[in-house]
């Protein structure tokens, strides 16, 4: 099935969307991160899938799309051959592991269920695919200067513990963890650092972290799970390792200051599939790209250091620092992945800077120093991809990306196909030295895809080869790098600007009358901030002492929501209504409906609404066209929302 974009009619990727349960109602975690964005597209590229709920993972037995994810992070299922890295069969090297049937409990030496502190203590795991802590039962945890060591040479690591925490030193579940100070070391497959899923909220701060095995992250979520940091130390070593980490089901991260390092091959510093936005830290990937971004998620980082080193590797078309891209692993919702940085510095020690393939994104730069690689394969690669790595198909898995470069120094070439869209807008002084290439290498047969460039008064280009796009409106600076005017002609010979410079640029259309309103703006990190709490002493007090030994805790199943359906769909005799009848679905408190004069459900032509009765009647709907609809029914567990899957779609037409 081909996925059109919401908005701009815009072909990206065939993709199974899998829907993500994101965390309510905690009082300071409040924040949405989607609420206000300024996205290529504004709302989520929907897919209507058969079966199943949108929870934390696949059901017991399913088996998840393939694709392989560019950074080790390893997908449900089998992946197609090769890592990113050159690895082998898992991605980035990675060990085989469970399959994601989900956790219905988990082994641990320390199980918190109720409010408890815990000071100046050691903790120690041992145990096969165990949690040192584990809080659960809505607790509060309040753990000030504790030692947690994880060991285990038995452990599997795998799908389990990345998309639901088993083996992470600290697991919050159900509750709350105030991590204060004190050192978390792991040496185990699975061994994450902290780890936040479903209901769970964590905040940590002062803290040291070091994980040494594959599939341990530093700090990590899924499920909808969150997490706060301040000031922490975290280095990983393993594969498929990110410093700050997210799977299957996402959630929320907001770090503030510290130092992150990744060391292993296929470990960024962040691998997001959650919202996530870092403020003054350091990260660092010694042996991996520096970011990489799946589906419909972000990731905003503010006056804050970044630098890959990702290796080459023939399987993959290009090497690249940052990716926003989408696999068909099936470990995040289709939609648009945003990258937005502001200040601080951006450094590549190889390859390209920016990748993007297969999906709908946003980046948008402002003020950041950025340092290319020395070979600068290129600042900006829009493409599509070979799909060795599964990521849809060839000729039709190209991008469509919306970039900003807001007071923005770049340096290097923008490259696009036919198969992809590019609106690039250049505000503020913003300068690019580089060409803008299309390179059709990736793009099958062809496409309707675009390149167009704005370049505000105030902006620069200094093109340093002939150049090819489709759509050019300047009214900055254009030249080569000796200063000269380069000369810009229409694809039908037209001369718009007879230029002194060798240098040509081919374009489908001229403008010097420049229209910015397209531009995506710099958010704050202020939006994302929450204050830092403090570790204050609670019931069930341990100071002193070391715990060993293995409690089993039994947590909730996962919620399942059956499909709903539309069973009829009737128009009025005036044609300006139409009445929907839904199947009732057992337990489900509500129904979400989507009609839309667009089968692929564009924004600007779509609607959506809520209803706790199975029949449903819309109206003020416009004359001869055909309208598309489809619903799913919804679910509310201690404040938070299940949704079924998508319905197949219903067509009606408005004949008069």
């Amino acid at each position: 099935m081909e996925v059109f974009i919401m908005t701009r009619w815009k072909k990206i990727v065939p993709a199974v969307a899998v829907a993500v349960a994101l965390i309510t109602g905690t009082a300071l975690a409040a924040e949405n991160f989607n609420t206000g964005e300024t996205t290529h597209s504004q709302a989520a590229t929907e897919a209507a899938v058969s079966g199943g709920a949108v929870a934390s993972g696949p059901a017991a037995g399913e088996s998840a799309p393939q694709g392989t994810p560019p950074s080790g992070q390893k997908p449900d299922g089998t992946p197609p051959a090769g890592g990113p890295d050159g690895q082998g069969d898992a991605p980035g090297g990675a060990p085989g592991g469970q399959s994601s049937s989900g956790v219905s409990s988990y082994d641990s030496v320390k199980s918190i269920t109720s409010d408890t502190t815990l000071s100046d203590t050691t903790v120690s795991s041992t145990g096969k695919d165990e949690n040192a802590i584990h809080v659960s039962g809505g607790a509060k945890a309040n753990l000030n200067n504790v030692t947690v060591t994880r060991n285990s040479s038995n452990s599997t690591g795998g799908d389990n513990s990345s998309f639901y925490g088993v083996g992470a030193a600290i697991l919050t579940t159900e509750g709350t963890s105030t991590i204060n100070g004190g050192k978390i070391n792991t040496d185990a497959a699975g061994g994450a650092g902290v780890f936040s899923y479903g209901t769970g909220v964590t905040y940590v701060s002062n803290t040291t972290i070091s994980t040494k095995q594959d599939t341990s992250g530093g700090i990590h979520v899924a499920g909808g799970g969150t997490l706060y940091a301040w000031a922490l130390n975290v280095a990983t070593n393993g594969q498929s390792a990110a410093a700050i980490r997210s799977d299957r089901g996402g959630g929320k991260m907001v770090v503030n200051g510290g130092t992150y390092t990744s060391n292993g091959v296929g470990s960024p510093a962040i691998y997001s599939t959650a919202d996530i936005a870092v403020n003054k830290a350091i990260l660092t990937a010694n042996a991996s790209e520096a970011i990489c971004i799946e589906g419909l998620n972000s990731i905003h980082l503010y006056d804050t250091a970044l630098t890959g080193n990702m290796g080459d590797d023939s399987q993959n078309d290009c090497t690249w620092n940052v990716i926003l891209y989408q696999s068909m692993s099936g470990d995040s919702e289709v939609g648009n992945s945003t990258f937005e940085m502001n200040g601080g510095s951006l450094t590549a020690k190889n390859g390209g800077m920016f990748y993007t393939t297969n999906t709908e994104s946003t980046i948008t730069l402002s003020n950041v120093k950025i340092t290319p690689s020395a070979d600068n394969d290129f600042f900006l690669r829009c493409t599509g991809n070979k799909n060795q790595r599964g990521w849809g198909i060839t000729g039709s898995n190209g991008a469509d990306c919306l970039f900003t470069g807001i007071s923005q120094t770049m340096t290097g070439d923008v490259v696009w196909d036919s198969v992809s869209k590019l609106d690039f807008y250049m505000t503020d002084g913003s300068t690019l030295t580089g060409a803008v290439k299309d390179d059709e290498s990736c793009a099958g047969s062809g496409g309707s895809g675009y390149c167009n460039l704005y370049i505000s008064k105030d902006s620069k280009w200094v093109v340093t080869g002939d150049s090819t796009l489709t759509k050019l409106a300047s009214a900055g600076t254009i030249v080569d790098k000796s200063g000269k005017t380069v000369t810009v002609k229409g694809t039908d010979g037209t001369v718009y600007v007879q230029g002194t410079s060798d240098v040509t640029v081919t374009v489908g259309s001229y403008s010097t009358t420049v229209d910015l309103s397209g531009a995506s703006k710099t958010t704050s990190f202020s939006k994302y901030e929450v204050s830092q709490p403090t570790v204050s002493a609670t019931t069930n007090t341990t100071t002193g002492t070391s715990s060993t030994g293995t409690n089993k805790t039994i947590t909730s199943s996962k919620v399942t929501v059956k499909k709903s359906a539309i069973k009829k769909a009737v128009r009025s005799k005036n044609n300006k209504k139409i009445k929907f009848t839904l199947k009732k679905v057992s337990g489900a408190k509500g129904y979400q409906i989507k009609y839309s004069t667009s089968k692929k459900f564009t924004k600007k032509t779509t609607k959506t609404v809520k209803v706790k009765k199975t029949t449903k009647t819309v109206t003020k709907l416009k004359k001869k066209k055909t309208y598309y609809a489809k619903v799913r029914a919804y679910k509310m567990v201690n404040g938070k929302t299940y949704y079924s899957k998508w319905s197949t779609v219903k067509k009606v037409k408005v004949r008069k």
